[in-house]
């Protein structure tokens, strides 16, 4: 049975399925030879941005539509849940293990962010799974997009730069989630090397 038959098959008996949310996020490995920066990192919470739906389209017969992870996914279809805290966490983790900077933090509070050197910002622009069964042999699409920004204590603005990423995927939740863990690493790679050109000291 198709992964869509067996959520309609959940969804027919009555079954509340809450959906999982994206974890295990593993960060990219340490800078070598590592510059050793004596800049303090603040990452504060990321913001949702998306557009304001849970779902569109349809379900019955079969699912073809759109599923915004910011929105809560959706545990019966397989679909994860994204949770902003949850990627700013890992972008503190994958620059923590730059190795590259005296500390990074995440800071909930602008008190927070006033001690550090440079504060790194986030928004989630969109974070949709799109399923088309009525398509011969399916479509399953996963399409991310941030932008990040660092600044100085006084608001000046360091470094800015959007992530765009379109994929074809298949599978549960956990392919999905695999999806979305694997492009938020490509993108915190690049942003990392961004901070790294940004913030070294000029020769």
């Amino acid at each position: 049975m198709s992964w869509a038959g067996l959520a309609a098959a959940g969804l027919a008996c009555g079954c509340a399925l809450k959906a999982l949310p994206v974890r295990g996020y593993v960060p990219n490995p340490p800078v070598d030879p590592a510059p050793g920066l004596s800049q303090r990192i603040a990452v504060a919470p990321f913001q949702d941005r998306s557009d304001r739906f849970k779902f569109k389209g349809r379900k019955f017969p079969y699912l073809d539509g759109t599923f915004n992870l910011l929105r809560g996914g959706d545990g019966g279809y397989f679909v994860p849940a994204l949770e902003p805290k949850s990627v700013s966490g890992f972008l503190r983790d994958d620059l923590e293990a730059a190795g590259a900077f005296a500390s990074v933090k995440l800071v909930n509070t602008r008190s927070e962010a006033a001690r550090a050197d440079v504060v790194i910002y986030g928004s989630i622009d969109k974070a949709e799974y799109l399923s088309r069964a009525s398509v011969a042999g399916g479509v399953e699409r996963l399409t991310l997009s941030l932008t990040l920004r660092a600044e100085d204590p006084a608001g000046r603005l360091l470094w800015e730069k959007p992530f765009y990423s379109v994929e074809d995927i298949g599978g549960p939740d956990r392919l999905i989630s695999q999806a979305v863990i694997s492009t938020l690493r490509d993108f915190f790679a690049a942003a990392r090397r961004d901070l790294l050109a940004v913030l070294s000291p000029k020769k």
